[in-house]
């Protein structure tokens, strides 16, 4: 059984293979490709985590912070992956795993290996499939991301120390690794550039270079690509809601965080005027040169550069007007003193908490009108709050 594995890199719409990949599963299944659900799905991360030495927001998220959660979350992990892969061995040819993670997250020779001594107990043949994006492009791509999720940094202070020898962008560097331990002739790698994909889309350049016996006509291509860039605007106004907002409290998400990004979302004037410019893109460009023709020569066999040039930044940037009195508008708003933001389910909660200590003679009605008028700030027309300190205030005279 042959084995392809799709290790990025990071912002070249792996969300979108990954997607369809698991959309089309029983599609796959009956012309003889399997998909792994021990791995996690549909970026099979469990697998690059199983490898990986640091706690990241995966491991963050699955409550796995030292040791002893490590083990407790991966017991029986190996045992029941190998037992997956004899299953769909008896009638599939291919297994396909991918995850971006394989590129970010295994930095050392030591990982990889660990990768394919696992493999090898299961496959008779493994490929490498990964996609290169040009790397200041990567880094503006990456920072619409962190806007999304968590960043309140701006462009211009994004990643300054970005250069050779970075495993995540020297691609020369991150690649070698893996041609020394699978072998360079068992490494596929491609250039991520839409323009000179089949139909502009990375689901048939994948179909063509890497699954070739699979017919797209039986496969369904509806899902729509994920991760789409923000405007100049929209992440302006994403990155003042992170400042204002945290999207997190300790290891807790705030649910206001991405309540107020998606108000910002339907606003239509935030989605006109193009998107986030990096004036710094064209230096990045020239750091990596050296280094990319040397990565092209080896892996490519070409003599040049194969990354076109980007194009000094132009159109709508952070310091547009409209951009500046959005970001102004939105800061102030934020600012003031006293303004309560609670999802509605923590305010029923207080709310209820409040009154069952009230009622208990547990709390005072002093304090229970202080937690009520709180909640007010936030719901300032809920009958129920009303009519709770209504009660309380005539209890209490």
């Amino acid at each position: 059984m042959k084995c392809i594995l799709h290790i990025g890199t990071e912002k070249t719409g792996t969300t979108l293979i990954q997607n369809w990949l698991y959309e089309n599963s029983d599609a796959l299944s009956v012309q003889g490709v399997g998909l792994s659900r021990t791995a996690a799905y549909p970026n099979n991360r469990k697998l690059v985590a199983f490898f990986q030495t640091g706690y990241d927001d995966y491991m963050h998220e699955n409550m796995v912070f030292d040791g002893h959660h490590r083990e407790a979350f991966f017991h029986g992990f190996e045992e029941s992956f190998l037992d997956e892969m004899s299953e769909l061995a008896r009638d599939h040819h291919t297994v396909v795993f991918s995850s971006e993670h394989f590129h970010s997250r295994l930095q050392t020779v030591e990982q990889i290996e660990r990768v394919k001594n696992l493999l090898d107990r299961c496959f008779s043949e493994v490929k490498i499939v990964c996609y290169f994006r040009e790397q200041s492009k990567v880094r503006t791509s990456l920072y619409s991301t962190g806007i999304k999720l968590h960043s309140p940094e701006k462009i211009l202070t994004f990643q300054n120390d970005v250069g050779p020898g970075n495993h995540y962008y020297d691609y020369m560097e991150f690649f070698t690794k893996w041609a020394q331990v699978f072998g360079k002739e068992n490494l596929m790698p491609r250039i991520y550039d839409r323009a000179s994909m089949k139909n502009g889309d990375i689901r048939y350049d994948f179909l063509s270079t890497v699954l070739t016996g699979v017919d797209a006509e039986r496969l369904s291509f509806e899902s729509v690509p994920a991760n789409e860039s923000l405007t100049a605007r929209q992440a302006e106004c994403f990155r003042i809601i992170n400042a204002k907002c945290p999207p997190r409290f300790s290891i807790f998400a705030n649910p206001l965080n991405n309540r107020l990004k998606a108000r910002m979302m339907s606003i239509s004037a935030l989605s006109e005027g193009g998107g986030v410019q990096d004036p710094r893109q064209p230096a990045l460009y020239e750091t990596f040169d050296e280094s990319n023709r040397a990565f092209f020569k080896e892996y490519f066999d070409a003599d040049t550069n194969l990354f076109a040039k980007p194009k000094p930044a132009s159109g709508v940037s952070e310091a547009e007007p409209e951009t500046e009195a959005c970001s102004d508008m939105l800061d102030q708003i934020l600012s003031i003193k006293g303004l309560a933001f609670m999802a509605p389910e923590e305010i029923d909660s207080i709310r209820d908490v409040a009154m069952r200590l009230f009622d208990e003679k547990k709390l005072d009605a002093a304090s229970a009108l202080l937690i009520l008028k709180v909640l007010q700030r936030a719901r300032p027309y809920g009958p129920v709050i009303g009519d709770a300190i209504s009660k309380i205030y005539n209890e209490a005279k």
